[in-house]
Order: C-alpha cells, then sequence, then structure tokens
C-alpha cells in the first residue's frame, strides 16, 4: 500500500517534468515529514536523470503490478491501461502544458475520477477552454539555492596531438572527480575531436574572443610546445592567468607559476586541483616583451 505516488511513463534526460520532480522533492521529499510516503514510479527513464532523482526522492520502475494507494498523481504520459491498474483514493492529473497550442500532439486525458490542477493560470485556461473544466491552479515548486561559483575556462587552439587534446580530458576529468564546477570552452576548427567530459564544449573560432578570455577564470593552453603562442599571450596582457604545461618557451613569455600561471607536467600526474577551483592570480601585472619588427618593416 502506497500513500502519494506520481506516475509517468516516460522520466526524460531533460526537461521541465523532471525538473517539477527535483524541486518537488527537495522541498517536500524524503527528507520531509510531508514527503515520508511519496513514491515516483516509472516505466522507461534516462538513467542519469533516475539516478539524480534517486538521490532526493523514492524512485522505482513500475512493471505493470497492480497497485493500490491513497493519492496518485498523473501527468501527461499515461494510457488506460495504466490507470486500470493503480487503484487510488484520490486520482489527481497535472497540467503541465498549454494543451490548447499542443491539442494536436498532446490531445486532453479526461476522466471522472480526475482532480485537475494545472501549473499556471495560462494551462488553466487552455484546458478549460478544451475541455470546459476548470482545474485548480498550483505553481510549480522551487528551492532557492545559493549559487556555487562556475570556474570558467577557456582555450583557443588547433587540437592536432602536439596541441594535447587528451590532456584537456585529463584535466577536466580531475576537475569533475573533485566535484568542480566549471565550463570550458575550446575554440577550435579541428575536424573530428570529441571530448569525453560534458562540460567540455566545443565552439567555432571567431578570429576576436578577448572579451571572453578577460572574463576568464583562466586561459588553458597544454601543448607539448608553442613558439610564442598567442592566446596565452593576448590572457597575459588582459590579466587573465593561465594553465599551461611546462614548456620551454614559458621563461620568454614570463610566464611564472604561482604569479600568473599554474604550471602542470606533460605527463599530468600532478594537478593542482586546489589551486585551479580557487583563482588566485587575478590582478597581477604583466608587460609583453618589445617587439623590433617596427625597425625591421621599415
Amino acid at each position: 500500500m502506497y500513500g502519494t505516488i506520481f506516475y509517468y511513463a516516460d522520466i526524460c534526460r531533460i526537461g521541465g517534468v523532471e525538473t517539477f520532480f527535483y524541486e518537488m522533492a527537495k522541498k517536500y521529499g524524503i527528507y520531509s515529514p510531508a514527503g515520508q510516503n511519496i513514491v515516483l514510479l516509472y516505466r522507461t527513464g534516462d538513467e542519469d536523470q533516475l539516478k539524480r532523482l534517486s538521490s532526493v526522492m523514492k524512485v522505482e520502475r513500475w512493471c505493470g503490478n497492480p497497485i493500490q494507494c491513497k493519492q496518485a498523481i498523473f501527468g501527461y504520459s499515461f494510457e488506460k491501461r495504466d490507470l486500470d491498474l493503480i487503484h487510488a483514493d484520490e486520482y489527481i492529473q497535472v497540467i503541465h502544458a498549454d494543451h490548447l497550442v499542443l491539442k494536436d500532439v498532446m490531445p486532453p486525458k479526461i476522466d471522472p475520477r480526475f482532480r485537475y490542477i494545472a501549473v499556471s493560470e495560462n494551462n488553466a485556461l487552455s484546458w478549460e477552454k478544451l475541455t470546459g473544466i476548470k482545474p485548480e491552479v498550483c505553481y510549480n515548486p522551487i528551492t532557492v539555492e545559493k549559487p556555487k561559483k562556475v570556474l570558467r575556462l577557456i582555450s583557443a587552439t588547433r587540437l592536432p596531438p602536439d596541441k594535447g587534446p587528451w590532456r584537456i580530458n585529463a584535466l577536466a576529468k580531475a576537475l569533475d572527480k573533485a566535484g568542480v564546477r566549471y565550463q570550458w570552452t575550446v575554440y577550435t576548427d579541428t575536424k573530428g575531436v570529441e571530448f569525453e567530459r560534458p562540460n567540455v564544449v566545443l565552439a567555432k573560432p571567431s578570429y576576436d574572443i578577448r572579451d571572453y578570455i578577460a572574463e576568464a577564470d583562466w586561459l588553458v593552453q597544454l601543448s607539448d610546445t608553442e613558439g610564442y603562442s598567442y592566446s596565452l599571450l593576448e590572457a597575459l596582457c588582459l590579466g587573465t592567468p593561465v594553465i599551461v604545461t611546462d614548456m620551454p618557451s614559458n621563461w620568454e613569455m614570463q610566464i611564472e607559476d604561482g604569479v600568473n600561471a599554474v604550471v602542470l607536467p606533460f605527463d599530468m600526474s600532478d594537478i593542482p586541483i586546489f589551486r585551479i577551483k580557487t583563482p588566485y592570480l587575478k590582478g597581477f601585472s604583466y608587460k609583453p616583451r618589445k617587439d623590433n619588427w617596427g625597425k625591421i618593416l621599415k
């Protein structure tokens, strides 16, 4: 015998309904007296999303066995065969969408046993126009938590083997393992390169990304070698510290570990995550070396 069940046949990887469950669980879930007897039932679902939901609420895969509960709450993803197997003292359907706009792909399901609850006035009005039934309105629950700082990394580089794409994966994996929240944008035109880590995002190259470099916490260049890297030079001139491998040209570019850079070994065997996740080098002074091209060109 269940208390309250939420039944949604298919749990997607992302979506408003999935967020509805997550926020509902954080506010009224298993850690709240109101949610001790709440269970989410599903037939199919995305593994990652189910793992996320399971961390805050009771989640069970339903194989079609008869169910007895006090309260059954449905979304739009149920069939009559599901309803016939779920016996409840009270039936509720949550109206998550504007069915008047989506009537061809999401026709309304009407049952005299149901109490209807819409998550917005707009959804309630559309449902009433379609069915003649006026739902209650109960807005989506939400819990506001203090946001954590997101580490912003940026790279602008071609990605043949000598530029160290495997090192990008290694650093991203270390950040993930340490639980660091980050977004790493890699501007590149190299085809066929994919990264294993979801927070490493490939972007189409642009001829001017200085504004983005200035806003980043770190510019990252993990090559085997660089002659005199422009992306590193631009970052340093803009006051953005860099994460680099121990390249021979570092000294000449005035790259100094602990001053304007974190220098990593080529084999990525020692990654000082604490130094990286707590950007502390902003505000250093850097003066580029004087060039003599004016004299050469005259």
